[in-house]
């Protein structure tokens, strides 16, 4: 499909007036909770519901520019088809962070990013089913035991920074120990932002490196360099799906994937669907702490699920489903389009922050030359020959094979472990 010198114009003045509505609506820092509220929790021997205020704002110029872009947004073609749900994540980001600290908050948030008990368009099962099915598989692997060497987060900084400058060169951010983040890590075009009260294993310089710098800082890196279409450069609600989904498909094709990453993700929507259904702050905080013995860690997760809505319960930030649904529509999605011999747009799901309903308005939009290709991909998107591979091999499991009775095999291995040595 070709587009029209008119569409063409019309896309990229609705791209840019997009971009402008979008720039202010930095959702996480504007859930962020002030610094001392942590240490209000542990003085009270974890037994009080934090105090949690947000600042009220209103968002009237990203209004105005919704509005502007309205009538060039009603073409047929599936460009205007993106930029028309680039508009409404905008629309519903808007009222969602208008309603900060109310329960009409985690309606919009679950608007925007879904609910753990929704039932996803690939397996016709919840995504809080698919959680406590991971759950259960983990459950024998003792995922949550931590690595015997543990270390600080300034020392994980130096490990992680000459990863980093090896990957982007004179473009890599900076990495930076700071108080009061939510999550271990936080990328950004300038900066990757590392908690300082947290503690790291080696395998998290590699699990960190690949979803957080490969591919967040990696795709931002990439979106600046869209002139003619930068909305497609800024992240907002309907591309978070999509780009959680490539970071942690990008852990496992990496290698860095554990079970104790596979059940914090899993975790974390078991969590979700219980403040969904009314567990206060504390009820989410004990659940987290039964399972990773970790004080400070229990704080922070609870704080992701809580962080927004409703410390008493019932309006969570829902954001956090998107991890284990994002890969699995990454994962179906790959191998439809290297089924259909399509290897060659593979780049495109870099080009910027992107939703890979999007795939055929990314094509027509390289075909016109309206986006640049990326610099930044991840290896496995460069050399698709393993991807392939693995992709094929998936697909063959999933073939209806009669069910084979290997119990007889298994009957007589007993519950001892292997001798010493041979896990030397």
């Amino acid at each position: 499909m070709n587009l029209s010198e008119r569409d063409k114009e019309r896309a990229i003045k609705a791209s840019t007036l997009l971009f402008e509505a979008e720039r202010p609506l930095r959702v996480l820092s504007k859930l962020a909770w002030r610094p001392s509220v942590k240490a209000e929790f542990f003085a009270s021997g974890c037994c009080e519901l934090p105090a949690v205020s947000y600042k009220q704002e209103k968002y009237d110029l990203s209004r105005e520019h919704l509005k502007i872009a309205a009538p060039l947004l009603n073409g047929e073609n599936p460009v205007s088809q993106m930029l028309r749900d680039t508009a409404h994540s905008i629309e519903l980001t808007i009222e969602m962070l208008e309603a900060i600290g109310t329960r009409s908050f985690g309606t919009f948030s679950s608007a925007l990013y879904g609910k753990p008990s929704d039932l996803t368009d690939l397996t016709k099962t919840s995504v809080h089913d698919l959680a406590l099915f991971l759950d259960r598989q983990l459950e024998g692997l003792h995922p949550h035991k931590q690595e015997t060497e543990l270390f600080d987060a300034d020392t994980f900084a130096n490990l992680l920074a000459p990863k980093v400058k090896d990957f982007f060169g004179d473009l890599a951010p900076q990495i930076k120990v700071i108080d009061n983040l939510s999550a271990k890590a936080l990328a950004g075009r300038r900066f990757i932002k590392i908690n300082k009260s947290s503690r790291f294993s080696f395998k998290d310089v590699s699990q960190l490196f690949h979803h957080e710098a490969v591919i967040h800082v990696g795709t931002t890196l990439n979106g600046l360099r869209q002139f003619d279409l930068p909305s497609i450069s800024v992240p907002h609600a309907g591309t978070t799906k999509t780009q959680e989904g490539l970071a942690v498909f990008a852990e496992f094709m990496s290698g860095a994937m554990d079970p104790r990453r596979m059940r914090r993700l899993s975790d974390r929507v078991i969590a979700l669907e219980m403040a969904m259904s009314g567990a206060n702050f504390l009820d989410i905080y004990r659940f987290f702490l039964e399972r990773t013995d970790d004080p400070d860690l229990s704080f922070e997760n609870s704080r992701r699920v809580m962080r927004g809505g409703l410390i008493s319960g019932g309006a969570p930030f829902t954001k956090d489903i998107v991890y284990l649904e994002g890969l699995l529509h990454l994962h179906q999605f790959l191998k439809q389009l290297l089924s259909l011999g399509r290897a060659d747009l593979i780049p495109l799901l870099f080009c910027g922050k992107i939703d890979i309903r999007h795939l055929p308005a990314l094509a027509i939009l390289a075909k016109e030359k309206l986006i640049e290709p990326p610099i930044y991909l991840p290896p496995w998107a460069k050399d698709t020959d393993f991807l392939i591979s693995f992709l094929a091999y998936s697909s063959f499991l999933n073939q209806p094979f009669a069910d084979q009775d290997d119990k007889t095999l298994l009957s007589d291995l007993g519950t001892a472990p292997v001798l010493e040595r041979f896990n030397a």
